[in-house]
């Protein structure tokens, strides 16, 4: 009934500070979310969309082999976590609840940009529920250690909030798909896994990495 680190590297495993109970707990808890490196290639990859280095909406000529591209990425980013920093066997229930959440949270942003859609209302609803995702999401853990996700859900919501000032048409500032969407996405993935991924070489003693 608990989740459990499991390291592959014996110099992690000298110098983890294994009778600190709430440092395991944090660790655990926040394994895979901390693989922050992960996300980087796809938040470089909706930067290159929001960029036009892509070619057009729909053009897949360039889109779909950088996608791919991503993926590899990924996966052998996934590979260098798990040789220098270990797995996380997960509690019953976690593997479920970590692949329901992104799905709520993408139907929840998906409800926003119709309201947008539908009510052309002089804000973004859309842009301010992606701020409300992202502070809940540094809100909700603990320790809340991860504050550039607070950061990023203000200057989203600034953003959001901007045609209210004169700047920007409204609703349709950060409308999906736009470049401002995917610059804003691309930034979020990008920066916000460096970041994590700084998380993770602090909370192990002496930022230890092979």
């Amino acid at each position: 009934t608990t989740t459990v680190l499991v390291t592959n590297n014996a110099m992690l495993e000298r110098n983890y500070d294994m009778d600190n109970p709430i440092r395991i707990r944090y660790i655990t808890r926040n394994f895979d979310a901390l693989q922050g490196l992960k996300m980087v290639p796809f938040g470089l990859y909706f930067l290159a969309m929001g960029a036009g280095w892509l070619g057009e909406q729909g053009d897949l000529s360039l889109s779909l082999p950088a996608f791919l591209l991503a993926l590899l990425a990924y996966w052998l980013l996934g590979r260098y976590y798990a040789r220098n920093f270990g797995r996380v066997e997960p509690e019953k229930g976690q593997v479920v609840f970590n692949f329901l959440l992104p799905l709520m949270i993408l139907l929840l942003l998906w409800v926003a940009s119709f309201v947008d859609y539908a009510m052309r209302l002089p804000v973004s609803i859309f842009g301010l529920t992606l701020a409300l995702v992202l502070f809940a999401w540094w809100w909700l853990q603990e320790p809340r250690n991860r504050i550039h996700y607070a950061v990023m859900a203000g200057l989203v919501a600034l953003i959001s909030l901007a045609p209210l000032g004169g700047i920007g048409q409204g609703w349709s500032i950060i409308q999906p798909p736009g470049n401002l969407f995917h610059l804003l996405v691309g930034a979020i993935l990008a920066v916000g896994g460096i970041l994590d991924h700084l998380v993770l070489i602090k909370s192990f003693p002496q930022g230890r990495t092979a």
